[in-house]
């Protein structure tokens, strides 16, 4: 597990979060509105105290309405101060943070940098591509630098292409509870490309399975020689990995490769990945180059380098409303470190980053919540249904993240799509196994907007699961589902459906 805790530590310490389990059903004091009397029954009297018992979940359910203003009443509530993991609606918090930190117009830079002059066509030196924390660098992107390059004159680099990922600190991993094969659980440094994963292609061919890594893009398909993968006679673990050098060293178990097929894995040292692709790159295009591919600690002194091209990425509001939409983790992380480093002037680690955004929260908003990371992918943050009502109930994010929340459908008592000419709903999703969450805005049938909250975690069961082997343990779809159609209940009473 990350930051040298072991599971066990890290259950024992849920205590003063999560409270007791056995209490989900509590009642819970309400305050409503006065225009809306018919409400005031004690919690247990409620709907939503019956949906929580029938939904089974095995463990606590932390959930809120209130009114979209500042301050706004609370309309409903359950177990609503109790702190909760909040998978990927944590993403929220981030959007704001960054947006707030940042600003919604800051652009991410990517610079392609040259150590000596550059002398009828032959570069007197390295190629360095230096990262800028751009979340979304594909390797399309980074082809049309190299083309750029390339038609400027570029022939020949008598040194190396290296890369610097340093303006961001490197984690091995997100979450170190996750499976090694992850490929929404990669590295994170301040140069990322294809975020951070590399492409496994499995292929038939002549009676044996040809097996190949790419940087996969729209155009360019380049090879890499950082990572490298082989199949084993085995039955599990279908992927194992290990480290060699510098480099990512893949084996999997011969018996899952069937048919073709493909999959994004992780990769662990992004700086050096991102060098071997320009490389590989630039060599495609007849560019000679001097030396291997290689990562720096370090950039140069700023007098003796010169800049040859650069790369801008989208404005940070873009970034973020697809950071909410496609729920990229990378992307949460990347975003939110970037918010911290400016806020601090650098930070150590992504745990510290967590912390900071924390402290941010409680400080603009008043929310009180504790993060171990950005995305949600790790399970030791901590947020209360109120607390996070409370921080998409100010004025900064109504201001700055309400238009950049996913709009999401909701659903009858039979699951089944509502259309309604004025009820709406713009929210982020959250789910690992065994929790589940959702929050965001909600518009009612009248067109009184409100905000929400519904945390629901089964900890000790996840606790037990994860060393199971598998991507998603026994019962855990099935809980998923109880959770699901509990909280499109809630919503559906809510929005008066």
């Amino acid at each position: 597990m990350s930051g040298g805790l072991t599971r066990r530590a890290a259950l024992a310490g849920m205590a003063g979060w999560i409270g007791s389990a056995a209490l989900a059903d509590a009642p819970v004091s309400t305050r409503l509105p006065r225009q809306r009397p018919a409400r005031l029954e004690s919690y247990l009297e409620s709907p939503e105290a019956g949906w929580v018992r029938e939904a089974r979940l095995g463990g606590p359910v932390s959930f809120a309405l209130a009114e979209a203003m500042p301050d706004g009443a609370i309309l409903s509530q359950g177990n609503a101060a109790t702190g909760l993991p909040p998978a990927s609606v944590a993403k929220t918090a981030t959007a704001l943070y960054a947006l707030d930190t940042l600003g919604p117009d800051h652009r991410f830079l990517t610079q392609v940098l040259a150590t000596g002059p550059v002398e009828d066509g032959v570069l007197q030196g390295n190629l360095i591509i230096a990262g800028g924390g751009d979340p979304t660098l594909q390797t399309d992107e980074l082809g049309r630098l190299m083309e750029r390059l390339v038609s400027q004159g570029l022939r020949e680099v008598r040194g190396g292409v290296q890369a610097w990922g340093g303006a961001l600190p490197y984690s091995f991993q997100i979450d170190g509870d996750q499976m090694a094969h992850f490929g929404y659980n990669p590295s994170i440094s301040g140069l990322s490309l294809n975020y951070n994963r590399v492409f496994f292609e499995w292929m038939p061919n002549a009676g044996k399975i040809d097996l190949t890594l790419d940087a996969r893009g729209r155009y360019y398909r380049p090879g890499v020689t950082v990572a490298q993968i082989a199949a084993e006679d085995r039955g599990a673990p279908v992927f194992d990995f290990d480290e060699a050098a510098g480099r990512d060293v893949w084996t999997v178990a011969q018996s899952a490769l069937r048919d073709h097929g493909g999959r994004w894995l992780p990769v662990r040292f992004p700086p050096l990945y991102v060098a071997d692709v320009a490389h590989v790159l630039l060599s495609g295009m007849q560019v000679k180059i001097g030396r291997p591919p290689s990562a720096l600690d370090a950039l140069p002194p700023a007098h003796g380098v010169a800049l040859l091209t650069l790369h801008e990425s989208a404005g940070l509001a873009d970034i973020v409303r697809d950071t909410l939409e496609s729920s990229n983790n990378l992307m949460a992380e990347m975003i939110g470190l970037s918010a911290s480093t400016a806020r601090k002037n650098g930070i150590p680690s992504l745990e510290a980053s967590g912390r900071e955004m924390g402290r941010w929260m409680l400080e603009t908003t008043g929310s009180a919540a504790r993060f171990v990371d950005h995305s949600g992918l790790g399970d030791r943050s901590r947020v209360s249904a109120r607390a996070l009502v409370r921080m998409l109930a100010s004025e900064k994010a109504h201001d700055m993240l309400k238009p950049l929340m996913p709009e999401r459908a909701l659903r009858n008592n039979q699951g089944g799509p509502v259309q309604h000419p004025v009820a709406g709903m713009l929210a982020k999703t959250g789910t690992l196994n065994f929790v589940a969450g959702l929050g965001g805005y909600l518009t009612d049938v009248e067109g009184k907007e409100h905000v929400f909250a519904i945390f629901t975690a089964d900890m000790e069961t996840r606790e037990a699961t994860k060393d199971s082997g598998m991507e998603r343990p026994r019962g855990a779809r099935s809980w998923n589902g109880r959770s699901v159609r509990m909280r499109q209940r809630m919503l559906a009473h809510w929005a008066g459906i």
